[in-house]
């Protein structure tokens, strides 16, 4: 799998915080991430450490 470290936090995101797989993806994606902004109108986001900005 390409992405492993990505979909393991993913589920680990899932499994402990009842968050959304797909969310859980993209803040996982994000690790890492020199920006790590997130385009999105979804204000849960914002409970995470991310940067998130409204398109």
């Amino acid at each position: 799998m390409k992405e492993k470290k990505a979909v393991k936090k993913a589920l680990e995101l899932f499994r402990d915080r009842n968050l959304d797989i797909v969310d859980g993806y993209l803040i996982a994606c994000l690790d890492g991430d020199r920006q790590n902004l997130l385009y999105s109108y979804d204000s849960d986001f914002d409970s995470y450490d991310i940067n998130r900005i409204e398109p």
